[in-house]
């Protein structure tokens, strides 16, 4: 029994990965500290969350912003749901979507919810009708946990949880493969993050959406993915599942990062002692 060629190349494409990072560079002339990425690589799998983990500095959002297509590589390549990934942004936009820290920096302030959504939603051609987008926003929104009546505030008038969540509803628009969150939660007070990955977890169980999570806390990391890659000075230093990188570290750099987070009784140096 001979198979079709376009059955091959349909078990092909739900093999691919959601994302791929081929040897990524990146050289900024005239900066001190020039390279920021040095021969980055790593794969994300169809329904899988990858942390990227470093200091300030360490170059993790530049490859974050390398993936989306928000920077270009100065040598290497991306790849897509295993294709080379567009170079035109609207396009890319369709597969790969980034929710940044401030998601007020990337709403209008003068624009409602619902006129930001429907406006993403015609961009993205996937629905023309008026009407038939403003019940796919208000979909969008039940799906991040708001009432649809936030469709009519603008963001200067929600929480910054709820801005937050206006923002991923604002990436799911095009249905993209995988979402990239840079520094996503760091923002939030502490139970409000506890909501907001709560929330990712259930979407990427209920979408198959792949994430690229980018956080300095350890913790976060540990909360929401499966593997992770530590980056210092541009480059990677260890990765590895996120249980074992966490637990048993490998690299001295990893270490230096895990024994500097707060655990219980720890004071700051050189402070009053603890009142409790």
């Amino acid at each position: 029994m001979t198979t079709e060629p376009h059955a091959n190349a349909d078990a092909a494409h739900r093999l691919a990965p959601a994302a791929e990072a081929r040897h990524l560079c990146k050289v900024f002339p005239g900066r001190q500290g020039a390279i920021a990425v040095d021969d980055v690589s790593f794969v994300v799998p169809t329904g899988a969350s990858l942390g990227i983990v470093g200091e300030s500095g360490s170059g993790k959002t530049t490859v974050a912003r390398m993936l989306t297509g928000l920077e270009r590589p100065t040598s290497g390549e991306v790849f897509l749901s295993g294709a080379p990934a567009p170079a035109d942004r609207v396009r890319r936009a369709r597969t790969i979507q980034m929710v940044f820290q401030d998601p007020y920096a990337s709403l209008d302030p003068r624009q409602t919810v619902g006129a930001g959504l429907t406006e993403l939603l015609r961009l993205h051609e996937v629905d023309r009708d008026r009407d038939r987008c403003r019940e796919r926003a208000a979909e969008l929104l039940d799906q991040v946990g708001l009432d649809d009546r936030i469709a009519g505030s603008r963001p200067g008038q929600l929480s910054g949880g709820q801005r937050q969540r206006v923002a991923i509803a604002r990436a799911l628009v095009p249905q993209p493969a995988v979402l990239v969150l840079d520094e996503a939660v760091s923002a939030l007070d502490v139970s409000v993050q506890a909501q907001v990955l709560g929330l990712l977890a259930d979407l990427r169980e209920q979408l198959a959406v792949s994430y690229v999570f980018v956080t300095h806390d350890l913790a976060v990391a540990q909360q929401i993915t499966d593997e992770v890659l530590v980056m210092h000075r541009g480059r990677v230093v260890e990765q590895g599942p996120t249980d074992r990188v966490l637990s048993t570290p490998e690299h001295p750099y990893t270490r230096g990062l895990l024994d500097a987070v707060p655990r219980a009784g720890w004071w700051p140096r050189g402070a009053a002692a603890s009142p409790l």
